[in-house]
């Protein structure tokens, strides 16, 4: 059984620093008053720059202002082939820099069991390059404002690398600033319980977050890395069963070099971790690892995308939908939005509810469902026909409340636009395409059964075509790339064929179906035939001197392996007729001509090659292993 994780929130206890500086006030100005200092409560006030310390121990029971005022700590000293922490705190420790300017260069802070850390202002830089952290908590801690940095560059190949916090206890991130330029780890990475607020800004060359295990809640800020991710939550964090990762994304701003979010395993596996995504800004996809299992994963119900990728990732009830040059996810069928135009779904039906006044109100109702009340009632209790609506449009600074009269209604004889359908498909394919998918839209919207088409694709083209969107129909040929999904199948094309065949070439061919720019599915079958046409490699092998290039296209479709009849077209194209679109190899066999004049061309034989071969399905995406920060101390 799936196990998830309730978030718990323990309290982070803040500091009355009146309190505390009414109890005692000290001045540390050498590196022997530092190494005696902290013995009890009060506010400690740097006066001078200190060089080579080492640790401090803040005790159980002692509450510890530090003020850099503006001077800086370097526990310059080595124990073996690290350097010193500053401060180990068990205690209540608050870091603040009154003035600016004041830092403090170690191995880092760390806040052990029982300590409850408070950071203010000031800055930790983290220097070794061997493990560590600028903060390394094990326990409370609060981070309100100042800078966490990690300056080892190293090489993603290191064992270990230095990051700005290390997080196994509880932590509550409301502000700040986390820079890394370490290659072999993540700025932030957390195996216990972690809140992100506000806008910490969190910036890592290797990446920015990462979630071993435990509990996040991404509330806002920016995490950025220039080498992998923006956040990566993995199962990592202990031995062979770890604790599993519950993320949640609330907002925030994510980008990578190449994926946002990331969710996978370099060390254990299966990984049974998840993320949940409400709201936020992607500035890349977002990918899950194929080692994740099936109800573990990435369940996006918000958020601003990229492309229609997210699509992927979706929750159930959840939609993709095109916002200026982005896409942005929402519950299916409460609203649609087009510019500030709010679209309300009634049934099966959209119908136009009102214009917002910006794009404001618009982006908030979008992304939260936000409206209050219908009617005072849910949407799907209304009924067709003439209605009137009392919609209620919240925003946080405001509220708009619309009296207005609706007609839901069907539209019929859709014109579907065909100008999409690549240019390699001749007019004859195009206007038998064209009227095959015509006759499907009147079909699904008079809700008769219709093969080779989803459920949610009806759904969408009910959706779109009552919006009033213009549907276009969109041939798309791929070259497929190799995977190592699909065995079975390989199999049942074995045992239809033999050996003397070479394959070009694997293509999936769809038939897409777009509404101002969202993908609404793809059909996979036609009543008639549609002509298609492929082009011929140029660099295939020449053919021998009494031998006669013969080639043929092998369909995969549900399970079904078919030969189709194929048509050499002289001009370094084939062609062939088909009505079902899955994936095709296109293959070839030098034959003797005085074999080709004693045998009738009634069917084709393929080699073993393709069990190899046709691997060579839909979409793969390289997953690129990656070094995680190994956890030193």
């Amino acid at each position: 059984m799936k196990k998830y994780f309730k978030l718990i929130l323990f309290p982070v206890l803040l500091f009355a620093f009146i309190g505390i500086v009414g109890a005692k006030s000290f001045e540390i100005s050498s590196e022997e008053e530092f190494s005696n200092a902290f013995k009890e409560s009060g506010t400690y006030k740097l006066t001078a720059d200190l060089k080579d310390t080492s640790t401090v121990t803040i005790s159980s029971g002692v509450e510890v202002v530090l003020d850099l005022n503006g001077h800086s700590i370097e526990a310059g000293l080595r124990q073996a082939e690290r350097h010193y922490y500053a401060i180990d705190n068990y205690g209540k420790f608050t870091l603040k820099d009154s003035i600016g300017g004041g830092y403090i260069s170690a191995r880092g802070i760390e806040n052990l069991t029982g300590g409850n850390m408070t950071i203010l202002s000031g800055e930790i830089i983290a220097i070794d390059s061997n493990g560590g952290a600028a903060i390394w908590n094990d326990d409370n801690l609060k981070i309100s404002g100042g800078k966490l940095k990690a300056t080892h560059v190293g090489s993603p190949k290191d064992t270990y690398g230095a990051g700005c916090l290390n997080n196994g206890g509880t932590a509550v991130i409301d502000g700040g600033t986390f820079e890394s330029v370490n290659r072999r780890t993540y700025a932030i990475i957390s195996s216990g319980n972690i809140t992100l607020n506000n806008n910490p800004i969190v910036t890592g060359a290797h990446g920015g977050l990462t979630i071993d295990s435990g509990t996040a809640v991404v509330n806002g800020g920016k995490y950025t890395s220039t080498e992998y991710y923006g956040l990566y939550v993995s199962n990592d964090a202990r031995g062979v069963d770890p604790e599993k990762a519950a993320v949640t994304v609330n907002g925030g701003t994510f980008t990578g070099k190449s994926y946002s979010v990331w969710i996978g395993s370099d060390v254990n596996n299966p990984v049974d971790s998840v993320i949940e995504i409400n709201d936020g800004i992607f500035n890349n996809d977002l990918m899950v690892q194929k080692n994740v299992e099936d109800d573990a994963g990435i369940f996006v119900k918000g958020g601003l995308y990229p492309s229609k990728n997210v699509a992927s990732y979706k929750a159930n009830g959840y939609s993709v939908y095109k916002e200026n040059d982005k896409f942005r996810v929402a519950k299916t069928g409460t609203l649609s939005v087009k510019d500030n135009t709010i679209f309300i779904k009634v049934g099966e039906t959209y119908s136009k509810a009102f214009e917002a006044p910006s794009n404001d109100y618009v982006t908030t109702a979008f992304s939260t469902s936000g409206i209050a009340s219908i009617n005072g009632s849910s949407i799907k209790g209304l009924k067709a026909g003439n209605t009137k609506l009392t919609i209620t449009l919240n925003r946080d600074d405001d509220v708009i409340t619309k009296d207005i009269n609706i007609s839901v209604y069907e539209v019929k004889d859709v014109e579907v636009v065909s100008e999409d359908i690549d240019e390699d498909i001749n007019k004859e394919t195009k206007k038998t395409i064209t009227e095959e998918v015509s006759k499907i839209i009147n079909d699904v919207l008079d809700d008769k059964e219709v093969k080779g088409i989803s459920d949610e694709l009806k759904e969408n083209l009910k959706g779109a075509v009552v919006a009033g969107k213009e549907i276009n129909t969109k041939v798309v040929i791929s070259e497929q790339k190799t995977t190592d999904d699909n065995k079975d199948e390989i199999e049942s094309i074995n045992k239809k064929i033999a050996k003397g065949e070479n394959v070009i070439g694997y293509y999936d061919i769809s038939i897409v179906l777009e509404a101002d720019g969202d993908i609404l599915g793809n059909i996979m079958e036609l009543s008639d035939k549609a002509k298609i046409t492929l082009d011929i490699p140029e660099n295939l092998p020449s053919v021998k001197k009494g031998y006669k290039r013969v080639y043929k296209v092998i369909r995969m479709h549900d399970g079904v392996v078919t030969i189709l009849d194929t048509k050499d077209n002289g001009n370094g194209t084939i062609s062939f007729e088909s009505n079902k679109y899955s994936t095709f190899a296109l293959v070839y066999e030098d034959v003797s001509e005085s074999a080709l004049d004693d045998t009738p061309n009634t069917g084709i034989s393929t080699s073993n090659k393709l069990i190899g071969l046709f691997a060579v399905v839909a979409g793969m995406v390289v997953i690129t292993k990656i070094k995680k920060f190994r956890k030193v101390k």
